[in-house]
């Protein structure tokens, strides 16, 4: 009579150590993940210079695709519209632990306001102005642009787009990077040479994360473009 039950002992204790080995394998698979890393992007997101977050966001996760790595990942950040906003959002930015190196762009994150409480290593991406790009498209004598001249908003909004002279540190895109950024996502924009410039910027975080010695100045060289008649943006050679 004590068969059954000696039998019946023996079976939850083999599941009981069947259970125990699959936890211990499971927490082993779990210690082995590795901790996610984050690059931000503060940029305007929505409002009058949204091409630019979007021209950025896709280029960004393009270099981080790239890597293979599965703990590495973009935070994008609208920058809410505003220097004040952006403040806020560069201080929350301060208390994400996660949070490795912060790309910066447009006219309101980069403002030194922003730049100056970011607690976290910041790339800033471009040559940005105080002054707004509806006041810019206003001007009616030869001047000379940073950044925001390159989109394709300024030039819709200009008289005569050919009286600007935009001199940057974005690089012209070539035909492979256009083709790979293209091919990357079905609701890709067109690319700008700030696509190229924060791809660069994005490759650039990596290398701080990697400890690797990364170039102090990612983007030295300075490129020069003008607007044809018709308003299409040209390298001055």
């Amino acid at each position: 009579m004590r068969t059954p039950t000696v039998r019946l002992c023996r079976d939850v204790m083999c599941y009981v150590l069947f259970m125990a080995i699959i936890l211990l394998f499971a927490g082993c698979a779990v210690n082995r993940t590795p901790p996610i890393t984050r690059i931000a992007l503060l940029a305007p997101f929505e409002g009058r210079y949204r091409e630019v977050g979007y021209q950025a966001l896709y280029a960004a996760r393009m270099a981080i695709a790239e890597t293979g790595r599965i703990d590495l990942e973009l935070l994008a950040i609208d920058d809410g519209g505003s220097v004040e906003t952006a403040i806020d959002r560069a201080a929350a930015l301060n208390n994400d632990p996660l949070v490795a190196v912060v790309l910066v762009m447009g006219p309101h994150p980069t403002d030194e306001q922003v730049t100056s409480i970011l607690e976290k290593p910041a790339l800033l991406v471009g040559e940005w102005v105080d002054e707004e790009i509806t006041a810019l498209a206003e001007r009616d004598e030869p001047f000379t642009c940073g950044s925001v001249c390159l989109l394709p908003s300024f030039s819709l909004l200009a008289d005569d787009s050919t009286l600007v002279t935009i001199e940057v540190t974005a690089p012209p895109v070539d035909p492979d990077f256009r083709e790979q950024y293209i091919n990357f996502d079905q609701f890709v924009p067109e690319p700008l040479p700030i696509a190229l410039q924060s791809y660069d910027a994005a490759q650039h975080a990596i290398t701080i994360i990697n400890g690797e010695n990364a170039p102090v100045d990612f983007a030295s060289d300075t490129y020069t473009y003008t607007y044809t008649p018709d308003g299409e943006l040209t390298l001055v050679e």
